[in-house]
């Protein structure tokens, strides 16, 4: 639904407000790092960040102070992430201390 058709949520607001909510996120969470990255498949293609140690509600998008070298890593990895088959999958991640946030 659109925001103006969504029914009201008992717990007051509106429920989702994406008619197909569809969405691929890829989460990181390592002794330093915890974060989350989200593409949408809308007409948008819009783009979630959030530093989840800083913002664990998720109430403030990072993604547009995501550097290019930063934003192209968690793309190619949630990219990999959706295309993996069996064991691939099972692979850890090389997790480039500099193409990842700390804080």
């Amino acid at each position: 639904c659109g925001m103006a058709q969504c029914p009201l949520d008992p717990h007051g607001g509106s429920m989702p407000d994406s008619w197909n909510n569809t969405y691929h996120c890829v989460r990181t969470i390592t002794q330093q790092v915890n974060n989350i990255y989200c593409q949408f498949e809308d007409d948008e293609k819009f783009v979630e960040y959030y530093d989840l140690n800083v913002d664990p509600w998720q109430l403030s998008n990072k993604c547009n102070e995501l550097s290019p070298k930063e934003k192209s890593f968690m793309e190619e990895r949630l990219s990999k992430l959706r295309t993996c088959r069996g064991e691939n999958c099972r692979k850890k991640p090389a997790l480039k201390s500099q193409a990842i946030r700390t804080t």
